[in-house]
């Protein structure tokens, strides 16, 4: 294999928005390349369960696709760096590459958004897309006394997972008043009657199994010598503070916890393509164009990892992103036509997703469940109290910069995924700073973690260097 491929479109994530992607391309007669590190396609959504288990579980249509002959499908290939425009560094178990593409689709999905509380890191505290997941894939799940915690509707799947594999939920805890919220919200859940009725048959199978959901409370401790044994769960007031007075615990032997999905930036990052702060959700998003192109030309991002919508948005936007591209490349009636009609279904997938997001709104300071001794980066066991006194320092500017390269919080294995949203919270409470204004640090690779004999074995073509017209030069033999 040569160290460096092309190909005409590049899609990166084999789950809903990048197979929707792949086929809208395929139906317009267009070759594509999807790369995804995970063993199998379907990403998160259609997550597929492993081989070893039996089961009579149907798969989407959509990963038909994968075999399609106009579609080359990598899985278990990482992507870990953009050393130049539009070019893919890459690594598997078989080899290792560069992939240069006249267009580019990143589809990288969202993973679980963290809130630090006092136990977290105590075995048997589990994210609630993990657990999901691992349900998913194995068919297993953690502990048998749950109780499931945070805010979003992913709790509701979590849960479900749960009661499935036959745990005991113990309670649904929420943070956000959703009974309230839901009432104003209610004309824009209708605009998807179909994914509003799966999320009520969800709370009604919690009321069946005799669940309780507590809204406006929130989990501010665990406890447990080798592994999670208790938990604290303190009530909220309107203005989403902390009611110390109202305490209730509950004997557990796991925990699973979520604040929703966060995008995931690394790969838009490193491509160099701008990015905003989303004050609604608290995050960052990469900017785009209507039809989904970043402030990278030819480069676009869809579904999750650009905005987290569901899979539903998620698949629309990949068929965006592909007619956008056919419109650039072969511009005919068809295809404009065809961008036309999904744009308008784009518009009535967000009026859905907003208002949901509306319904979990909640005021909560996720600072306020923090002691100086909580670990806020677990990848390198950094602590709250070795992080303050960089966030009040007078003599120097505070930045997340700084507080990497002073207590190395975000160098680890996950980057500053887990981590880097919840300092930039921090940051911002202690020097009145808008988040908006907070500047993420630079982007480096490897994007995912890789082996260094991985790297070191890539094979790159001759740099082109210039000529020394000093350098001696070679006598032909007589």
């Amino acid at each position: 294999m040569s160290a460096i491929s092309e190909r005409n479109v590049v899609i990166v994530g084999a789950g809903p928005s990048g197979l929707a992607a792949a086929a809208e391309l395929v139906r317009f007669g267009i070759p594509c390349t999807i790369l995804d590190d995970q063993k199998r396609p379907g990403g998160q959504y259609f997550k597929q369960l492993s081989p070893e288990i039996q089961s009579t579980q149907e798969s989407s249509p959509l990963l038909d696709i994968c075999s399609h002959r106009l579609v080359e499908l990598r899985c278990e290939t990482t992507v870990w760096d953009f050393p130049a425009p539009r070019t893919l560094a890459w690594v598997s178990g078989t080899g290792n590459g560069r992939l240069k593409t006249r267009s580019l689709i990143l589809a990288t999905g969202a993973y679980d958004r963290p809130a630090p509380f006092e136990g977290w890191t105590l075995p048997g505290v589990v994210s609630a897309g993990g657990l999901v997941n691992l349900y998913k894939s194995q068919r297993v799940i953690t502990g048998s006394r749950v109780v499931v915690a945070g805010n979003g509707p992913l709790l509701l799947t979590a849960a479900q997972c749960l009661l499935q594999a036959g745990a005991e939920v113990l309670a649904l805890i929420e943070a956000a008043p959703f009974a309230t919220q839901v009432i104003r919200h209610f004309p824009g859940l209708l605009v998807q009657p179909g994914l509003l009725g799966k999320g009520m048959g969800y709370r009604f199978g919690l009321w069946c199994r005799s669940v309780p959901v507590l809204e406006q409370q929130v989990v501010t401790g665990a406890r447990g010598d080798q592994w999670i044994e208790k938990i604290e769960v303190n009530a909220l007031d309107d203005k989403g503070k902390i009611c110390r007075e109202k305490r209730v615990e509950f004997d557990v032997d796991a925990l699973v916890t979520g604040y929703g999905l966060m995008p995931s930036l690394e790969l838009t990052r490193l491509a160099g393509c701008r990015h905003s702060f989303h004050s609604p959700d608290g995050v960052w998003v990469p900017e785009r164009s209507t039809e989904l192109e970043s402030s990278v030309s030819n480069v676009y991002v869809v579904g999750d990892g650009a905005s987290v919508a569901g899979y539903q948005n998620a698949m629309v936007e990949g068929r965006i992103a592909a007619l956008a591209i056919l419109n650039k490349e072969q511009p005919s009636s068809r295809v404009s036509t065809t961008l036309k009609t999904i744009l308008r279904q784009r518009r009535r997938q967000q009026r859905f997703s907003q208002a949901l997001s509306g319904c979990y709104r909640t005021p909560l300071d996720y600072s306020a469940l923090v002691t100086p001794d909580t670990v806020i980066c677990r990848c390198e066991n950094v602590l709250l109290s070795e992080i303050t006194p960089m966030l009040t320092d007078s003599a120097s500017v505070p930045s997340l910069a700084r507080v990497k390269s002073e207590t190395r919080a975000g160098m680890g294995r996950c980057g500053g995924r887990n981590c880097m949203p919840f300092l930039a919270g921090l940051l911002s409470s202690a020097t009145g700073q808008p988040s908006e204004a907070i500047a993420l640090p630079r982007a480096r690779p490897p994007a995912r973690p890789v082996r260094i004999g991985d790297l070191f074995s890539e094979k790159l073509p001759d740099p082109d260097l210039p000529v020394d017209p000093h350098a001696p030069r070679a006598v032909k033999a007589r």
